[in-house]
């Protein structure tokens, strides 16, 4: 049985511990789950009805599980990845846009060789990438990713702040970004993750 801690406890986690929860024919536990949110852990362990995970710190959870799961932040995952690698416990990173930060991903790439440990990047909320890769074959010259959020979604992001941008004035569709994918995960941090 593989011991899963899950920290970040909002729709991406919880929906990770209620499929786990609901499968009877798993061979995984999720044995731990932390969040700064109190009321999301709350939640989640009031809507499971097999597994009892535990509510422990990142440093008591390295201690106890085999794989970490990352669903909190960009911002997040240096303060989660790093410790868990340190204590030489596999990761599984799901704000995969946070390692287009080259000193943080060369970091967890030196600590995961030199303790053995694996780090697990799935497509995420980018299914279509799995599309893309069969696609490699092909002549592809470019690729264009559209996404549309509601503006109370993007208040805190980066560029909406630096730019100016009152969102309350948002009435319609708009555009209020365009760019490399690199600089749309710098950008929007919470909202995109390519």
């Amino acid at each position: 049985m593989l011991n899963v801690g899950i920290i970040g406890c909002g729709a991406i986690g919880s929906q990770i511990c209620k499929s786990f929860d609901a499968d009877e024919n798993r061979n995984i536990n999720i044995h731990a789950i932390y969040d700064h949110n109190t009321d999301y852990v709350s939640s989640i362990i009031n809507q499971l009805k097999s597994m009892e995970p535990k509510i422990l710190s990142l440093d008591e959870m390295v201690r106890e599980v085999d794989l970490i799961v990352e669903t909190a932040s960009q911002r997040a995952v240096r303060s989660i990845a790093i410790p868990a690698l340190k204590a030489k416990c596999d990761v599984l990173i799901m704000s995969v846009g946070a390692l287009a930060e080259d000193k943080l991903r060369n970091d967890i790439y030196a600590l995961a060789t030199q303790n053995n440990c694996k780090v697990y990047l799935p497509s995420g909320s980018i299914a279509g990438i799995d599309g893309i890769k069969s696609a490699m074959s092909g002549d592809i010259q470019s690729i264009t990713l559209k996404t549309k959020k509601p503006p109370a979604g993007l208040k805190d992001a980066p560029y909406i702040i630096e730019q100016g941008i009152n969102l309350d004035k948002i009435d319609s569709e708009t555009i209020i970004f365009e760019g490399s994918a690199l600089n749309a995960v710098n950008a929007f941090p919470a909202n995109v993750n390519v």
